[in-house]
């Protein structure tokens, strides 16, 4: 999270702290941090195994599709 707080330190963002998560699955570890800015452009930035991915990859398509899924369901949900 500290890395995306440096990203966005000249910019005007809407939640002073990033969200921050983590987790284990099948011995494989993820970690994704966020920070939402009152701009328009999307900085998206991926990694494996510490590599930046330039050019995402299945993984970064893998986690916007879940992530606008997970917030469709409960947008449903708590209308």
């Amino acid at each position: 999270a500290s890395y995306v707080e440096y990203i966005n330190e000249n910019k005007d963002v809407i939640f002073d702290t990033p969200i921050y998560t983590d987790g284990e699955m099948d011995e494989i570890t993820v970690e994704v941090a966020r920070q939402y800015t009152t701009g328009y452009h999307e900085n998206v930035m991926s990694f494996a195994n510490n590599i930046h991915t330039h050019e995402g990859g299945t993984h970064e398509q893998g986690f916007r599709t879940s992530l606008t899924r997970v917030i469709n369901d409960y947008a449903r949900k708590n209308k």
